[in-house]
């Protein structure tokens, strides 16, 4: 069981950081409005 809820629960959670930062995990775009934690120039 808990690992059901784990796997939920970070589903949930990748998906409300997908949509705060305007892209998926490894994707590009000039729009996106944020990184996540990591290297950026």
């Amino acid at each position: 069981m808990k690992k059901l809820v784990d796997s939920v629960l970070n589903q949930v959670l990748e998906a409300q950081m997908a949509d705060h930062l305007g892209a998926d995990y490894h994707e590009r775009l000039s729009d996106r409005t944020g990184y996540r934690n990591g290297y950026r120039e």
